[in-house]
């Protein structure tokens, strides 16, 4: 088997890499293009290590690094207290 057919596909650039161990989803690699939001959110929280990942991103500048951390954080506890409502997809940051 090869995966010389493997490309990137520009509908995917928002997903992030991640192994499932032990009943649980550990982070392993996402965009330095990430973008966050209520229609990411809760997937998202339900994957552990996003902030060790973070620094580990590649083309991403050390101010973005701590934005994107402290808005990871920031939707994990809005999907954690339930919220919900109406979503769009421009609803991103």
């Amino acid at each position: 088997m090869t995966f010389d057919r493997l490309h990137p596909i520009k509908d995917h650039d928002q997903y992030m890499t991640a192994k499932f161990r032990s009943g649980r989803y550990e982070a392993v690699a996402m965009p330095a293009t990430l973008e966050m939001g209520p229609l990411w959110a809760q997937n998202r929280s339900k994957i552990e290590g996003k902030d060790l990942v973070v620094d580990r991103t590649p083309y991403m500048v050390d101010d973005r690094k701590e934005f994107v951390k402290a808005r990871l954080g920031y939707w994990d506890k809005w999907a954690a207290d339930g919220r919900t409502g109406l979503m769009g997809i421009g609803d991103a940051e």
